[in-house]
């Protein structure tokens, strides 16, 4: 395993580059942290944080959650929460939560996504097990969908320049007490949600247990992390073992008004949608 230190480079085998050495404003929640992952280190600007990425970057840091990126063909750059319960936000099984933040995507953003309507996999947030990294559920973007969660718009590929804001609420569960619902802009008490679901388990990946077809030695991980930014990730199936095609102007996203709350009382929840 290599330190903490995070190097860019175009192959597994580039060059090591400049570390990435930043710190977060203070208006940032303060169980993030910059991900020793990524590529760039995120821009602070006033209210906002700015996370850029470029097709072929990579850093070679390893760790408990597995290979590098450079190993995986990944690409990001993400502030994370780690280990959340050192710090007194226990994100665990039983646990319900609002994680809610504005975003900006960059108009010029080209990146079309996967064809034959296979979704995107490019992300801008991104909810894991604390135990060992796994993926449960992203949101997405690419120019042709727009961004969405779990198939679901978001916004349009139009909406690209503008301000808009992100919900989640969900329970984390190991059974059918688990709920999860997305809103998007609007209110969190009234009208629709883009996705809502009830009566699931929410620390397995939620693509497969929506269809009830989790393999049988999925992880079932009693603690969960979040990133927030861009992830650039191959590894969803079908892999192909190479980078994500984001085209030569990258992707940028701006990211501001983060919140993240536990939640005693839900006024307003719908069941599914």
């Amino acid at each position: 395993m290599e330190s903490g230190t995070a190097s860019v480079g175009q192959t597994p085998g580039a060059a090591d580059a400049k570390s990435v050495v930043a710190s977060l404003p203070d208006w940032v929640p303060p169980h993030f942290s910059i991900n020793p992952r990524s590529v760039s280190a995120p821009e602070s600007r006033g209210g906002e944080i700015v996370f850029s990425i470029q097709q072929g970057q990579c850093t070679r840091h390893s760790d408990q959650t597995g290979s590098s990126d450079c190993a995986t063909r990944t690409t990001r750059s993400t502030i994370q929460t780690g280990k959340v319960w050192e710090q007194q936000v226990e994100w665990q099984l039983g646990q319900r939560f609002l994680y809610s933040f504005e975003f900006r995507i960059d108009p010029s953003l080209r990146y079309q996504g996967r064809a034959r309507g296979e979704d995107s996999q490019l992300v801008l947030a991104r909810w894991e097990s604390a135990e060992g990294g796994q993926p449960l559920f992203d949101l997405k973007l690419d120019a042709r969908h727009g961004v969405t969660f779990m198939g679901r718009t978001c916004i349009t590929p139009e909406q690209f320049g503008d301000w808009h804001r992100f919900n989640l609420r969900l329970r984390w569960a190991d059974d059918d007490t688990g709920f999860i619902e997305a809103r998007c802009d609007g209110s969190l008490h009234v009208g629709d949600p883009i996705f809502a679901a009830s009566g699931l388990p929410t620390n397995r990946p939620l693509a497969c247990v929506l269809k009830d077809n989790c393999p049988a030695n999925t992880l079932r991980p009693s603690r969960f992390n979040m990133q927030l930014g861009l992830i650039a990730d191959p590894n969803q199936p079908p892999r192909r073992g190479r980078f994500v095609p984001i085209t030569e102007n990258g992707a940028k996203v701006q990211i501001r008004r983060i919140l993240v709350r536990r939640l005693y009382v839900i006024f307003g929840r719908k069941d599914e949608y």
